[in-house]
């Protein structure tokens, strides 16, 4: 074993070792190897490997959270709304691994313009298809007195996983807005 000359590698580079490597068939010297590549070459394959499984990690993980997200819509979309409600917002807040915000993760929540005045008959019927039975808060009626935006009944109900809150708001002067929330049990 011999030192490699030191004069022709860079400064930052360690001097290798030189080994003579195995004969080849005819006897002759094959070649010669460094140790400082198998060593960068190992490196390489497990900084490879350990990228691969962290993308394969986050891959799963997003599938996951995709899955509770799509639960959530799908039990939103239970509820038996009218076809000539005009929906006006559509607020879908997908599972996070790390959900840090004042708002759970998933959350859904919806809003309609009905088109006419509702009453607390109407959250019932909503929800009577998506197996909710609501508490419902409120006449649902707007009083004569009353000025500006105003949310006059909200039903709330469970299906064990998800807490749902339906709620009418009576805008001055136009018919009312259907509004959905549905948020995971705590």
């Amino acid at each position: 074993m011999t030192d490699l000359d030191t004069a022709d590698r860079p400064p930052d580079r360690p001097a290798a070792t030189m080994h003579s490597a195995p004969a080849g068939r005819d006897g002759a010297c094959t070649g010669v190897y460094l140790e400082g590549n198998t060593v960068e070459r190992r490196t390489a394959v497990i900084i490879g490997v350990a990228a691969l499984v962290a993308v394969a990690a986050l891959f799963l993980v997003r599938a996951a959270e995709d899955r509770v997200t799509a639960d959530t819509v799908s039990r939103a979309d239970r509820l038996a709304i009218p076809s000539e409600w005009k929906k006006t917002v559509d607020i879908v807040r997908g599972e996070q691994f790390l959900c840090m915000d004042t708002n759970p993760c998933p959350s859904l929540a919806r809003q309609w313009d009905t088109g006419t005045k509702l009453t607390a008959a109407d959250l019932e019927a909503v929800a009577a298809p998506a197996g909710l039975t609501l508490k419902v808060e409120g006449t649902c009626q707007r009083k004569p007195n009353e000025s500006g935006t105003i949310p006059v009944c909200i039903g709330t109900g469970t299906d064990g996983d998800y807490n749902y809150f339906i709620g009418v708001v009576s805008p001055q002067n136009e018919p009312d807005k259907f509004t959905l929330e549905v948020r995971p049990v705590p």
